[in-house]
């Protein structure tokens, strides 16, 4: 019998991912929430980016938004690549008032400014759900029209 060896996931960034990374299902980007003036900023931060105050609330970030503006990528990077090709990445416009730039998952035919995303934890170099066991974790947002496929595999039903 072959034992599968585990390796230890760690954040593309810290204090930019909830954790345990164990359940990846539960896994959410935080933004920092100015107390002063409501600015939402990017991950765990010490001062506002807009005001400098340093009154900031640690918060988990919307895994649903809209996609605000995208671009598709045709030509293969150098070296050994192994994601998907052609591919979008985008402007996720999340409720919490922030932009994410993320790649985009799904056809990149059907991409929409507009259309609403659905966030997805995903492995470098892969982007199917069950891909998902590398030591690295980032977001993905992929248009709702693939919201049953997406939702399925990570036990929900609905919104």
């Amino acid at each position: 019998m072959v034992k599968k060896s585990h390796r230890k996931r760690i954040p593309i960034r810290e204090r930019l991912l909830s954790t345990p990374l164990s359940r990846l299902e539960d896994v959410r980007l935080l933004g920092s929430k100015c107390t002063h003036c409501g600015e939402v900023g990017l991950g765990e931060v010490s001062s506002c980016q807009n005001c400098a105050g340093e009154d900031l609330e640690v918060i988990p970030l919307s895994g649903n938004g809209t996609l605000w503006t995208y671009t598709v990528i045709r030509n293969r990077p150098p070296g050994d690549f192994k994601g998907k090709f052609p591919m979008g990445e985008g402007l996720v416009e999340l409720p919490d008032g922030i932009r994410v730039k993320s790649p985009l998952g799904g056809d990149v035919e059907k991409l929409e400014i507009g259309r609403e995303a659905i966030r997805m934890a995903l492995q470098d170099a892969g982007i199917g759900w069950k891909a998902i066991q590398a030591a690295y974790c980032a977001t993905m947002y992929l248009p709702a029209t693939s919201g049953a496929r997406i939702m399925r595999p990570l036990g929900a039903g609905g919104n």
